[in-house]
């Protein structure tokens, strides 16, 4: 593949009267996943922003038990518009779901973690059933993108966009480099084999990408891939 997956959303009535049902989301859902599965690709979840009357998170984890063999991207790992407002909190709620997908050693949810503050990695990393496989840096946006500071919570610098804003930015915010600044930040907790799978290493795998060399990224090592750290080798 070539970075080839379903989403960012997956198809559904985005009429703003819909009123969906956890059964009729998930039978949608299934649809795509069932195609994701037929064709050997990843798919996008981006369910936060559907505006459900029930928990969405119960969908992401229904579906990856439900297909653990189809690699799951959780865009923005949660954490899009309002984040400043929420804190660590969604963050938690996700790990909380990307924790219990382990099956037979193996986890199918993976986080972009473009937005995320510094402080969010080291959440994620120091839970024991995520940790830095399950980590993948990048990111979509190109609208009302803008760096806000929250003193004194846990991430003081979130990237987010500005819905009281107009639509498109009289100027296209450098949050690229906001987020590699974030990355820079992490040095402070984190070894440099471990940034580089959240950089590039766990895409090129996800996706895989040809690399030019066999020994580019962290492989082999139990404290990071668990029991079943020999399938991580070429």
């Amino acid at each position: 593949g070539r970075f080839i997956g379903i989403g960012e959303f997956v198809p559904r009535d985005w009429d703003s009267r819909k009123i969906y049902t956890f059964e009729e989301r998930l039978g949608e859902f299934r649809i795509f996943m069932e195609l994701a599965r037929k064709h050997g690709v990843t798919i996008d979840y981006h369910e936060f922003s559907g505006g459900y009357e029930w928990d969405h998170w119960r969908l992401l984890a229904r579906l990856a038990a439900e297909y653990p063999d189809v690699p799951i991207i959780v865009c923005h790992a949660g954490h899009s518009g309002g984040a400043h407002d929420d804190g660590p909190n969604q963050l938690r709620n996700v790990l909380r779901v990307t924790g219990g997908a382990w099956r037979n050693g193996r986890n199918n949810i993976y986080l972009e973690t473009g937005t995320w503050p510094a402080e969010f990695f080291k959440i994620a990393m120091d839970d024991p059933n995520v940790g830095v496989t399950q980590l993948i840096w990048g990111g979509d946006y190109g609208s009302r993108q803008y760096i806000l500071t929250s003193p004194g919570r846990d991430g003081a610098t979130f990237a987010t966009f500005m819905r009281k804003w107009q639509l498109v930015a009289p100027y296209q915010v450098d949050w690229w480099g906001t987020s590699l600044h974030r990355i820079d930040k992490v040095r402070d907790f984190a070894t440099q084999d471990e940034i580089n799978l959240i950089l590039g290493g766990n895409a090129a795998r996800l996706f895989n990408l040809p690399m030019p060399h066999d020994r580019m990224f962290m492989r082999g090592r139990p404290d990071a891939w668990g029991v079943y750290w020999e399938d991580s080798l070429p």
